[in-house]
Order: structure tokens, then sequence, then C-alpha cells
């Protein structure tokens, strides 16, 4: 009887008894996945993932137990396990894919799929990238985002979104602002096309977010992203003859720790659309490269992310110079030509370090600690520095730093979600540094560039904001409203609000959008003078800061990538222009200053569609941009009609064939004539130009080939003038090829 009772309670405490496993969530590519939630099926006994992908279960002893596993963003699954079975488990999750509602986007702060942004966000994905004929990013966005318009000057590129130009517009990698230039331009060379998962745009007022210079709108830049234990690319592009390209990226996996290391390097011989000047090429001849290094550490919710990169990019000014005597001094009898390097030339570098810490609570509530530094140099090669030009171009040269750019970024972000409630607050502080000095020739008392600063060699400015936005259902109305307070230590303290309503209507996406920009001058706007300049240029230190008032309704579709109906009004105050006048120094000259502008209305349209009709995708972008002013040079550089189309045919699963048009109407630019004695009025014609590619991919291994500007247009004001609405060098060949492992 003892026997037969002790048998029973063993097999009693057997059946009651729990056994441990644990195991991991893995994503197609290798990847852990976090929050996936596993569970015993019909039981409240589980587990969710780590930031790894790990979990850990308690499970009755059972032949046979059915684990039901899910998560927001993959398709869920159902495993049978055996609870005596000691091995890890080993479970992948693929991503739901339905349509461009399950892309997530993190340009307002916060992650959220697309389709439910209380803002429009137009996204350029990696795979649109990949079959696109462009290896430059300002090429990227003019093409597949609506209103974005480049317009050439002597200067260099300029972007401009709905009629506001880069010193407008904040441009962020990874979240991470770029210092660029020193007056808001960017230097585009900086930013690798080959190394860009997606990029996000956001066109409106984006102050209560991001604070000041977001006046017209965001872009952020997501890089790609390491995922696998080893994984290595590599990819050689030639867009002859503007630049060839050459990337590699390495990455590894180990434990807790991701690393990855990009490398990329361009060079470009150049190129004069004159055809009869060498004096000033269209674009001259460069070369740079970039190196960033980037190391995650995750354990459980919390993560670290390192960033460091370091880029210089030289230029090299070819000159045409005509010679009279020899080196030794001696008459020639007949005087020639010769190609040389000029006595200046530009040199820029970027050093930047970011870390980020983050601890995730749960889906939706999150601390997020970033701080980041920037430094952006200017520097003069001088080639015959210790020689006479031209007959020493071979000696040793000397590069001397002209003018530093320094930015400091320190923020503290939190996502809290209580109830139907999500808030997302944050405090940021910003140090911007601007600092500039005399070059000295090697006599030690000629100047052979100026300080660009009025006074001084060095300026700066402190910057503290606290914001706070809540995003909350109101019947079938999903808002979010939000405001920031601002304090610049040469400004007032400024509040900026905004308010967005999204309406889900079946199918389609109904959005009403308000939001104030604000946008304080930039230090060289200013403190800056240049009085060796063809026209001297002053700073203005009492300018005011700018004002927008900008409203949008809009109309989605839900089901389809980017495809939406979008007007908008932007009403700004006291935007920041430049404007000529006589030299208040010399009134014989004429002098560039900048100005506060009176009441400037921008308004316009952007419509967008992509659909795919079997082995068909068609992308289509039309846009119409105007506005009023005062004075027209402050709305100047608009082409009010853009309209582009590509069309993609899978010709194999694993080739395809692209024709892309894109179209500007005529604008009108504005600029003093030779004189310098009165502005001129220069029309910039509208112009169409079409691309083919074909692009073919397997496994790891794509080659693209394609045929750009097609019908060889080249502008019509490339004989005249420095000023070009494209700077096309007219039909050439692209070639691309890339392998991965």
């Amino acid at each position: 009887m003892k026997k037969y009772l002790s048998i029973s309670l063993l097999i009693s405490f057997l059946l009651s008894s729990e056994n441990i496993i644990d195991g991991y969530a893995y994503d197609a590519t290798g990847e852990g996945i976090l929050d996936v939630e596993i569970y015993i099926k019909e039981s409240s006994t589980g587990s969710v993932t780590d930031a790894s992908g790990y979990f850990k279960i308690s499970l009755p002893i059972s032949e046979r137990i059915i684990l039901s596993v899910s998560h927001v963003g993959y398709v869920s699954k159902e495993i049978n396990v055996n609870s005596l079975d000691s091995n890890t488990i080993i479970i992948y999750l693929d991503k739901k894919i339905m349509d461009m509602q399950q892309i997530v986007v993190t340009a307002l702060g916060y992650e959220s799929y697309i389709k439910d942004t209380p803002i429009i966000t137009h996204v350029i994905t990696s795979d649109e990238i990949q079959s696109s004929p462009y290896n430059l990013i300002e090429d990227i966005m003019e093409f597949a985002i609506p209103n974005v318009q480049k317009t050439y000057d002597s200067h260099g590129d300029k972007i401009t979104i709905q009629g506001l130009d880069n010193k407008s517009i904040v441009f962020m990698v990874d979240g991470n602002k770029i210092a660029g230039e020193f007056a808001g331009n960017i230097d585009f060379s900086m930013i690798d096309v080959s190394d860009i998962e997606r990029i996000e745009i956001i066109r409106s007022g984006m102050s209560t977010l991001y604070g000041s210079d977001s006046i017209g709108g965001i872009i952020n830049i997501i890089t790609k992203k390491n995922k696998k234990k080893f994984s290595m690319q590599a990819s050689y592009s030639y867009d002859f003859p503007i630049v060839k390209t050459y990337s590699f990226n390495v990455g590894a996996k180990l434990y807790n720790f991701n690393y990855k290391l990009h490398l990329d390097c361009n060079e470009s011989p150049g190129y004069d659309l004159t055809d009869f000047s060498k004096e000033i090429l269209t674009l001259n001849e460069n070369m740079y490269y970039k190196i960033k290094n980037s190391l995650f550490y995750s354990k459980n919710k919390f993560n670290i992310n390192y960033t460091n990169k370091y880029y210089i990019k030289n230029i090299n000014k070819i000159k045409h110079h005509r010679v009279y005597q020899d080196e030794n001094g001696v008459l020639l009898e007949d005087d020639y030509y010769m190609l040389d390097l000029s006595t200046e030339n530009p040199v820029y570098q970027d050093l930047m370090h970011a870390l980020i810490m983050r601890y995730q609570f749960n889906n939706l509530s999150s601390l997020e600690i970033k701080s980041s530094k920037e430094v952006y140099q200017k520097s003069f090669y001088y080639p015959y520095y210790n020689n006479p030009y031209p007959y020493a171009q071979n000696s040793d040269g000397k590069t001397i730093f002209s003018a530093l750019a320094t930015r400091y970024d320190f923020s503290v972000l939190s996502n809290i979600a209580i109830n139907n409630y999500f808030f997302h607050i944050g405090f940021e502080y910003v140090r911007e540094i601007y600092q500039s000095s005399d070059i000295i020739g090697p006599d030690g008392d000629e100047v052979l560039e100026q300080s660009t600063l009025l006074d001084g060699n060095k300026r700066l400015t402190d910057e503290y904001s606290i914001f706070f936005t809540n995003k909350f259902q109101i019947s079938e109305n999903e808002l979010v409203a939000g405001i920031r307070l601002m304090r610049n230590d040469l400004y007032p303290i400024r509040i900026i609000p905004s308010v967005s309503l999204r309406r889900q209507l079946g199918n389609y996406n109904l959005r009403l959008n308000y939001s104030q920009g604000y946008r304080i001058p930039s230090l060289k706007e200013m403190y800056y003078k240049k009085t060796d300049h063809i026209f001297p240029i002053y700073g203005n230190s009492k300018l005011s800061p700018s004002l927008s008032n900008y409203y949008a309704i809009s109309f989605e579709s839900r089901e389809l990538a980017n495809s939406y109906i979008e007007i908008y009004i932007n009403n700004i105050a006291d935007m920041i222009y430049t404007r000529y006048d006589a030299d208040l120094e010399d009134s014989t000259k004429t002098a560039l200053y900048y100005d506060n502008s009176n009441l400037v209305n921008l308004y316009g349209c952007n419509i967008t569609m992509q659909e795919d009709f079997n082995k068909l995708g068609i992308d289509f972008i039309y846009s119409y941009t105007d506005g009023k002013a005062d004075k027209k040079e402050f709305i100047e550089g608009i082409s009010h009609h853009t309209f582009n189309i590509r069309m993609q045919y899978d010709i194999f699963s694993n080739t395809s064939v692209m024709l892309s048009a894109k179209y500007n109407s005529s604008k009108d630019v504005y600029t003093y004539d030779q004189s310098l004695e009165r502005i001129v009025k220069i029309h910039l014609q509208s112009y169409y130009i079409t691309d083919m590619l074909i692009a073919y991919k397997k496994s790891r291994f794509f080659i693209k080939l394609g045929l750009k500007n097609i019908f060889n247009y080249l502008d019509a004001n490339r004989t005249n003038t420095d000023i070009l609405t494209t700077t096309d060098p007219g039909r050439r060949i692209y070639f691309n090829l890339g392998v991965s492992i």
C-alpha cells in the first residue's frame, strides 16, 4: 500500500512541477526583437523578450506545450515545444507586410507607423534609393520629394523646400542635427547615399519639436545598421564625369555589442559647361572621404549608442594662366596659356561625436539622453605659399585655418503613455560657436584672406528649450498639441505652439495642421564682415528672428505609399534676406547687407501617387509653389510647377528597368549687374531631364547601368552667367556595382 502511495505522490509531484526553458526571437535578418510576447496558449503564464530577443519562461512538465508568439510589427505564430527538451528555442518572425502603414518613422520624436502620424511624412526607402540612378543626396531629394528644388550659384548648390532654402530647414542624421556650414548652408558631400536606410521628410514649421532653423521643415536621414553577427558590403559607382564613389561597410555582433565601420571616398575631375573657359568651372576638381564608427551596446531594455565621424574635402581650382616670361624672367617670343592650380583652394573638415543612452520601459514609454559635438572647419591650401606663382606648382604648399563652426547639443527626452494619452517631453541645450581669423602671407603683413567676423575672432550663443506634446483621441479624431518654451541668450523668451488633427475616413487620412516656426539669425548673419569680396558683405547684429504661421490640409491614402494631396499656406514675418545698397565705408561701392523683410506669403499644393500594377510600378509627383512679397527678391528661385514621374518594370524577378523624367518650369533670380549699380533679373528657362536605368540583383550581388539625361539637355544660361537652373553636364553613362556578405 505504501509502495503505491509513494508512486502516486511521485507522479503527482512530477505533473505539478515546472521546467525553465529559454530562447531567442529573431527577425529574418537575425536581429533580436524587443517586446515579443510569448505565452502558453490559453494561459496567462508567459514572458516578454528583451532588446536582444531573449526570453525565459516556466513551463509545466508535459510532452506537448503550445506557445503563442506575437508582436505588433510581426506575423503571429504558434509553436509546439516539449517542456522536457533542454535545448534553447530559436523563433524567427516575419514582418507584417501589408502596405506602407507598417513603415515606422521617428521624425516626430517617437516611433510611429507612417500612416498614423499627425503630419504628412514623406519617406524615401533604401529600395527606392538603390533603384534610382542618383548617388548624390540632393539629386535624390529633388526627384523623390514634392517641392524640393535645387539652384546652382557660384557658392554651390542650394536646396529649397516650398520656397524656403537650406537656412530654414533642419538636416539630421540619425536624429543628430548637422552643423554644416556657417550661415545655414549644408555641405551635402558629408552624406553618403550608399549608407542610407531611409529618408524622412516633414514639410512644415517644426520649431515646437526641433527649435530654431526648422521653420521650413526637417529632413531626417536614417543610416543602415548592422543586423548580423558579421556583415560586409562594398560598392563602386561612376557618374561620368561628375563623381566616382567607393564605399565599404563592415559590421560585427558579439554578445551585447554591435559594431559598424563605414568608409566612403569620392573623387571628381570637375567639368565646365561653357566649353570655352577654364577660369570658372561649373564643378571644380575635388576629392572627399568619410570614416564613421558606430558602437551599440544593449542589455535587457537598456542600450547605449556611440558614433563618431571624420570627413575631409579638398577642392582644386584650376586656372587658365597666361604666361609672358619663363621662370628666369626671360621674355618669350610668343606668349602662351597654361593650366595650373589656383593660389587659394578650399579645404573642409568635419569631426562629430554623439552618445545616446536609452531605456525602454515598455512599447510606448522610454527615457533617452543624447549628447553630441560637431566641429566644421574651413581652411585654405596655398600651393605657392613659399614660392612665386605659378612656377613652383609642385613645391610644398601650406594649409591655413580660416573659420570654425562648433555645435554642442544635449537633450533629455521622454515618452510616457498614460491611459489614452501619449506624452513626448524634452529639454534641450544648444551652444553654437563661430570663429574666424585673418590668413597672413609669408611676409607677415599681407592678408591673403580676411576674417569673416565683424569684430573680434569668436562669437557664441546658448539656447535652452523645454517642450511638450500630447497625443490623444477625441471621438474619431486624433489630436497632437504641442508647445515649446525657448530662450536664446541674444533674444527674449519665445513660446511656440502647434496643433495637428488626423481623422481616419475608411482607407484615407484627413489631416489639418497648424504650426508656428521660429528662426534665430545665425552668428554669421549677425556678425559677418568681408570687405575684400567683389562687393563687401556685412552682417547685422540687430536682425530680428523670423516667425512663421504654417497652415496645411491634406488627404492621404492609407493603402498606397506616399499618395496624397496637400495644400499649404506659410506666412513669414521678418524673413532674413540679403539686400544690396551703397557701402557705408566707401560710397563709391555697392555692398551686400543682411536684413529683415516684411511679411512674405508662400503657398502651394503637392500631389503624389505611388501605385503598383503587377510588374509595373509608377511614381508620380506634381507640385505648385508661389508667393507674394513686397519685393520679388524675397521669393526668388521658385519654379511654380514641378513634375516628376518614374516607371519601373520588373522584367524578371531579379531584373528591372526604370525610366524617370523630371520637369521644372522657368524661374527668376535677382543679382547685381557687372557694374554693381543696379539689381537685374535673370530668367532661368524651364527644363526636363530623362534618365533610364537597368538594375540586376541576385543574392548578395547587384549591378546598375544607366543612361542619364537621354536628350542631352544643357542649361541655356551656361555661357554667360554663374547662376544656373541645373548643372547637369548632359548625356552620360552611370554605372554601379555592389556586393554584400
